[in-house]
């Protein structure tokens, strides 16, 4: 027998009367691993589009001395420089009604300022990493078709030292993918073969420290790189004066006139990036 609810209100002819909840905190996006910046060489540009870097040759092998207490003259190597280009300016312009701020929960204003700071930040991640496709012919190591590996690391280290590049400030950066390779290696992880201090093996903390003196990283950033018509990855081995950040003006947020009712955000950065020792880094290729 049917049941007699009489005049039934229910969650859908009452809806008007129900009550939404919302959460105390906005949920951001997720930030990816940003090294580049903290890493690679960086001048102040203040009043210039053009950042000259001069570079001193290695003098010639010194001549015998004579008997009367000369030396035979030299002509010495006209000296160069490399030229950085600051010719990069990046921002947005943030435009919130007033309406909008006034009738939300949320402090945009700050929320906004995070997100898009972040995002600047990212894009430069991405043009410093792009700077392993204008390496010279001849600094590739490895290949596009198998994953990256210890031997392929240690290729990078005896190629630094064979053209006498510092060992301090050595960086290693790959992708998540290639990062997952070494984690999987016996080399690495197998504590009884590297005194790790305890709780600090990679096969626990999943954080690898240093590979030949390299400091290691991962980052979403890293560029693709084609050979033969294969497209796999350009990791990068640098030392920090390989790759040069200069800048007009670091990341700037800032209060624009009020044209109309809202509240006008301006985020910008200006700044140039290039190659100055080219022989202090490496495209340590790999498959994807």
């Amino acid at each position: 027998m049917p049941q007699i609810f009489g005049r039934s209100h229910n969650v859908t002819t009452d809806d008007v009367y129900r009550v939404e909840k919302w959460a105390p905190d906005i949920t951001m996006f997720r930030e990816s691993n940003l090294v580049m910046g903290k890493w690679v060489q960086r001048f102040d540009a203040v009043g210039g589009d053009v950042l000259n870097l001069p570079q001193m040759v290695k003098p010639p092998a010194p001549g015998t001395i004579t008997a009367n207490g000369d030396v035979t003259d030299t002509t010495p190597t006209t000296e160069t420089n490399v030229s950085i280009t600051v010719n990069t300016p990046e921002g947005y312009i943030i435009n919130i009604p007033d309406q909008l701020s006034l009738q939300s929960k949320y402090d945009l204003v700050t929320a906004r300022k995070k997100a898009y700071g972040y995002r600047m930040g990212e894009r430069l991640e991405s043009v410093l990493l792009a700077l392993v496709n204008s390496l010279a012919a001849g600094q590739d190591v490895g290949d596009v078709n198998s994953g990256i590996s210890i031997a392929r690391i240690l290729t990078c280290w005896k190629r630094f030292r064979l053209v006498d590049v510092p060992t301090m400030d050595n960086h290693l950066v790959f992708a998540p993918g290639q990062y997952e390779i070494l984690l999987d290696t016996e080399k690495l992880t197998k504590v009884d073969s590297i005194a790790y201090p305890k709780g600090e093996s990679p096969f626990i903390t999943a954080e690898i420290g240093q590979i030949f003196g390299f400091r290691c990283a991962w980052s979403n950033q890293v560029a693709a790189s084609t050979v033969a018509a294969v497209t796999g990855l350009g990791n990068i081995a640098f030392q920090r004066e390989a790759l040069v950040l200069a800048t007009n003006q670091t990341v700037k947020v800032e209060p624009l006139a009020r044209t109309l009712f809202s509240q006008r955000i301006g985020i910008s950065m200006h700044y140039g990036t290039g190659i100055n020792r080219g022989d202090h880094a490496l495209r340590v290729l790999s498959k994807v």
